[in-house]
């Protein structure tokens, strides 16, 4: 608020009305945009003020004794979808710690979980509360949520695939790691 605010104050040479913003430029503003994207990071905030993210990530410790690969898979499908409800930033914010605790819980290297993790919750295609690219798209009103919801969902299961493989089979080649256990030198 403080930002827009100062928006309306700041005078500027260039700019009609003398100011950078004038009250006739907020007409074209998409409100419903903002609302929608400032709603995802609400909800984003809401989840970890009252524990829901920690309960979540707790959740994911019946993981326990599965296959690395099913470990990966299911922890990055589930920041997945939360992305398409929330911003990807905030998801990724409230949700790396609380993957970072589980990799130590589930024994396995903290990579295992907080790269697929980091990585699915920037593909938030099929909503626009996901991210501003979304939003700004949605808010052109020359697409449906329904057309998003389409194509999102395709590029998603690509994407989910690819995660998967490349953090399973990728991530221990290029940095010569071992997933499968909690490296010593950061117990």
């Amino acid at each position: 608020m403080l930002a827009a605010v100062l928006l309306f104050s700041i005078p500027a040479s260039r700019a009609k009305g003398g100011r950078i913003l004038v009250w006739s430029d907020s007409r074209d503003i998409p409100w419903g945009v903002l609302l929608l994207f400032g709603g995802g990071l609400a909800i984003a905030q809401g989840f970890t003020a009252s524990g829901l993210s920690d309960w979540l990530g707790q959740q994911l410790t019946v993981l326990d004794g599965f296959n690395l690969l099913i470990i990966i898979a299911a922890a990055t499908i589930f920041i997945m979808i939360l992305t398409e409800i929330t911003s990807n930033t905030a998801t990724a914010t409230m949700i790396l710690p609380v993957v970072a605790a589980l990799a130590i819980a589930l024994d396995v290297h903290p990579f295992a979980l907080m790269i697929p993790c980091a990585m699915a919750a920037n593909m938030a295609f099929m909503l626009p509360v996901g991210t501003p690219p979304n939003a700004i798209m949605f808010g052109t009103g020359k697409l449906k949520i329904i057309e998003m919801v389409k194509t999102g969902f395709f590029v998603n299961i690509v994407a989910t695939i690819i995660i998967i493989f490349g953090v399973y089979y990728a991530v221990p080649l290029v940095w010569g790691i071992d997933l499968t256990s909690f490296p010593a030198s950061l117990q």
